[in-house]
């Protein structure tokens, strides 16, 4: 089925080698557009003066209901407001290569809706405020593209996702392979999965890949 193809690719163990990260994967060119600058709507948010940029929308059909759940803008991300275009976004579609998947089948959108300093969130309460200001941005993206599963890529889209704080039980189970879980909020079953920024930042000793 669907479903379990999406866990062998996304969650399942895999060999050593096939990655092949290219540092040049992250040379764009290009100025950040005045469309992917916040809007008015994001001045009540406590990331409103730090966070660059601004993804207006999910990306991508959706039309293998699969929603793909990162966790913020990173710097080619900032450029033109799509998740997933820098080195992050290169092993991703690796990733989807490899399982004879493509991207545009995908909806791929973000829990932040701009780029956080230093390209991640570091679990500050200040952060967490900024997540629920921009909760309003993620219901708008995955209602539009009603996906049947979430893959939550990383800690910060599983907690989202599921909406757990970081004292939770499952809090720490993000990278266990098959582990699965109905989100009331989305209406959808969950897949949390490894981040591709962990490849991309050459950790190849994980055997259950993104």
């Amino acid at each position: 089925s669907v479903f379990d193809h999406l866990l062998l690719v996304f969650v399942g163990r895999t060999g050593h080698g096939w990655i092949n990260v290219s540092r040049d994967s992250e040379k764009r060119e290009g100025m950040a557009s005045p469309r992917y600058q916040k809007p008015a709507s994001c001045q009540g948010c406590v990331g409103y003066d730090w966070g660059q940029g601004f993804m207006p929308a999910a990306v991508g059909t959706g039309r293998n209901g699969v929603f793909l759940l990162g966790e913020a803008l990173g710097e080619q991300e900032e450029l033109r407001g799509e998740p997933f275009i820098g080195a992050a976004g290169f092993v991703l579609g690796q990733i989807m290569q490899r399982g004879g998947l493509k991207r545009e089948d995908f909806a791929i959108g973000n829990c932040l809706s701009c780029r956080p300093p230093g390209n991640a969130l570091a679990g500050e309460s200040y952060e967490q405020s900024a997540l629920e200001s921009c909760r309003p941005n993620l219901d708008r993206q995955i209602q539009s593209k009603a996906p049947k599963v979430i893959v939550a890529l990383g800690a910060t889209a599983m907690r989202v996702a599921l909406g757990l704080d970081s004292k939770s039980p499952l809090a720490g189970r993000y990278g266990y392979r098959g582990f699965t879980e109905w989100s009331d909020r989305f209406g959808c079953w969950v897949i949390p999965t490894y981040h591709p920024s962990f490849v991309q930042r050459g950790n190849f000793s994980l055997m259950g890949l993104v």
